[in-house]
């Protein structure tokens, strides 16, 4: 272990410099969530204005768009990954083996069905999301607030994992799964077809009629009426199998600012193919690599580890 703690800090002591000897392409900063001690962001999510980074011990981070300052701490134990900002500002947490609820005033629980906890505690989630109230995934199904707790209901039709989902409307659900995407219009599951070979693994959507979805194929849009491709300049040989986690996310804000980033560059969608606009040159060497993306009405953040790349809209 100590052999390892020592291999580790000099990698990061390293690999810094390498970065600043290249420097950042014109729009993008990199910003420091915090010096020390580094904080190290698992999650990251937007809302109109203001953009919240989490920690795995549940420490949240709010950017104003110029600094980020720190959120009081939940009273719950907070432990986990996810992070939603809801459509009023709210923001909501994984916290152990509930959820968490930030109104910008104080901390509230939400509490969660035992089906969506894990064989050694805390919750099994792959992810969190929705419009006005918390959705999950996890453990083969979908879970939504209703009247203070998260319940299941059964996703069927898929032995495959569930990874991502989008929530278009109350009849209208998107969900991701290793063997493609799943449509739920309120009375029963269907297959959806993004004109994408297998593994669908990231989501994003402004409304019902502007989703994109990634796969281990490549990407695609979907207009409302018919999903088209969207994959010229985004090789497969760019968007590795999917191991215990994402190997590329999606995000940001359609239709200008749509970003795809796995862990050696981030790719930019043009209106007509992806352009790399980060590539392993510019990264700072704190963390795995790019992370997830998000977008407030002013900035794209992408996460890095301890540290934001932002960029302007």
């Amino acid at each position: 272990m100590r052999r390892i703690a020592i291999v580790m800090a000099c990698v990061a002591v390293a690999a810094p410099a390498r970065a600043q000897d290249v420097p950042l392409p014109a729009g993008f900063t990199r910003v420091q969530i915090r010096p020390a001690p580094l904080f190290q962001a698992i999650g990251l999510a937007c809302g109109r204005d203001r953009a919240y980074v989490r920690d795995w011990q549940g420490e949240v981070m709010e950017w104003n768009g110029t600094a980020w300052t720190a959120l009081p701490p939940p009273a719950s134990e907070p432990r986990g990954q996810a992070i939603w900002v809801a459509a009023d500002g709210a923001v909501v947490i994984e916290a152990n083996e509930s959820l968490a609820r930030w109104d910008g005033r104080a901390w509230s629980t939400i509490a969660v069905d035992p089906w969506f906890r894990g064989r050694h505690g805390g919750l099994d989630i792959g992810a969190l999301g929705g419009a006005t109230v918390p959705w999950v995934l996890g453990r083969g199904a979908i879970g939504v607030a209703i009247d203070g707790t998260v319940r299941p209901f059964e996703v069927a039709q898929t032995w495959s994992e569930l990874i991502d989902f989008v929530v278009l409307g109350t009849d209208d659900l998107l969900v991701a799964h290793a063997g493609g995407l799943m449509h739920w219009d309120g009375v029963a599951w269907s297959q959806d077809h993004p004109h994408i070979e297998g593994e669908v693994f990231d989501l994003l959507a402004s409304g019902p009629d502007d989703v994109w979805a990634l796969g281990a194929d490549g990407a695609a849009h979907f207009d409302g009426d018919r999903w088209v491709r969207a994959s010229d300049g985004l090789d497969a040989s760019m968007l590795p199998p999917r191991r215990h986690g994402h190997s590329a996310r999606l995000g940001g804000a359609s239709p200008d600012h749509v970003y795809v980033s796995t862990t050696d560059r981030v790719l930019h969608w043009t209106g007509a193919r992806w352009e790399t606009v980060l590539d392993a040159t510019h990264r700072s060497g704190f963390g795995r690599g790019y992370g997830r993306i998000c977008a407030t009405s002013r900035h794209v953040l992408i996460e890095e580890g301890g540290h934001v790349l932002v960029r302007a809209r």
